[in-house]
């Protein structure tokens, strides 16, 4: 930005100087340093365009073009050049200062944009400031500008090959790529914050599935282990009716073996009301009314009870303890 303001970019900070704003150091008449051809033009930087078109001239003040007909203090001296600070500072001073903003590549296009719609075609040149006549000597008779010798209507030039314009649109993309890296960069953050947040999710979901999955084989061990004790149970019982029946099994006297009644060899985990889906106590274990009664709770549909069977129970006709859900699920 300095380079293209000032034509001098050696640093983050630097000062006005009429040999680095002009190509050439303006020690000569005016007209010679504010005219030139596009590509090579002597004004070759902000700072020089300014000064050609708004500075004034000693001896044909043009009563202060840019300050609305307050003279400057400090002119350019005909046939004696532009030297020093003063000029500029007098310019700058004059130029209308907004609150410092945040430079975008858009807003900087846009200033690129109405600076070049300032360039007129007068006769066969083109110039950027105020013309009469003649050259861009400073005089209210002739013009305070600065003259493209070889932008004419006919042969028109691209004017963004003018030095300090190519600078500022080089500078607009060096900022549209920079916007464009933070864009990317902002994006990237907030995608990682957000794989972040997912795999918590899925870590915290992980650890609950393990819970759930050990409470899982827990309660199918624990079921295993109970249907084995019951085959266990009822097998000691193979040679024997009476005990068979009497310890809650079914005797099968062709096979002569002692085996679990049907529904009793996977016990439920715990005590539920019948109905769609229950579970049940075995309660033909239970040998005595007390211990069979003592399954039910008064909050719930009874377990066990002990009563004779009903059509589709083992030994209808024989008080034991039964399924006290069997009333439940056949009403």
């Amino acid at each position: 930005l300095n380079d293209a303001i000032f034509g001098d970019g050696s640093g983050a900070t630097v000062t006005f100087a009429p040999n680095k704003a002009f190509s050439t150091n303006p020690t000569g008449n005016r007209e010679s340093r504010c005219t030139g051809n596009v590509a090579n033009n002597n004004a070759h930087s902000v700072s020089a365009v300014l000064l050609c078109i708004c500075a004034g001239e000693a001896g044909e003040d043009p009563a202060g073009v840019c300050t609305g007909g307050t003279a400057y203090g400090n002119k350019w001296n005909n046939g004696g050049g532009l030297s020093g600070a003063g000029a500029w500072t007098d310019v700058f001073a004059s130029c209308p200062h907004t609150p410092e903003a945040k430079l975008t590549a858009t807003h900087l296009r846009s200033l690129i944009s109405e600076i070049l719609s300032q360039v007129k075609f007068i006769d066969d040149a083109g110039y950027i400031g105020a013309f009469v006549a003649g050259d861009c000597k400073g005089s209210n008779t002739q013009g305070v500008c600065v003259k493209y010798s070889d932008h004419s209507p006919t042969t028109p030039k691209d004017l963004k090959t003018l030095q300090w314009i190519r600078k500022l649109d080089n500078l607009a993309n060096q900022l549209e790529a920079r916007e464009q890296a933070a864009a990317t960069i902002t994006a990237a953050v907030a995608a990682i914050t957000k794989l972040n947040e997912e795999a918590f999710n899925t870590a915290s979901d992980a650890t609950h599935l393990t819970e759930q999955t050990a409470v899982t084989v827990a309660h199918t061990t624990s079921n295993q282990k109970t249907s084995a004790e019951e085959q266990n149970k009822c097998a000691k019982f193979n040679s024997n009716d009476t005990d068979c029946t009497t310890n809650g099994c079914d005797y099968d006297k062709t096979k002569k073996e002692c085996k679990p009644k049907p529904g009793t060899e996977t016990p439920a985990t715990g005590k539920q009301s019948g109905g769609t889906g229950a579970t049940t106590t075995n309660c033909a274990t239970h040998n005595d009314k007390t211990k069979c009664e003592a399954e039910n709770t008064t909050s719930q549909t009874p377990v066990c009870g002990w009563r004779k069977g009903k059509d589709g129970e083992t030994e209808p006709e024989k008080e034991m303890c039964r399924n006290g859900s069997f009333l439940v699920n056949n009403k």
